[in-house]
């Protein structure tokens, strides 16, 4: 695993503990775990995890 795919893996884990422990918004949600806007944490949530964060707090909640 290189670092870049470790520290995007660090950072889904940890926007994942926010999506089902708080109702912070997906945009507040992808700042906080450093991906910056709301498409890059989407897209990294489809690369990692195969569904879209939405999906992952409706699932997870």
């Amino acid at each position: 695993m290189s670092v870049k795919e470790y520290v995007e893996q660090a950072r889904v884990a940890f926007a994942s503990r926010l999506l089902t422990e708080t109702t912070n918004t997906p945009e507040a949600i992808a700042r906080q775990a450093g991906f910056g806007r709301e498409a890059t944490l989407r897209h990294a949530y489809l690369r990692v995890l195969q569904i879209s964060p939405l999906e992952y707090r409706e699932r997870f909640t």
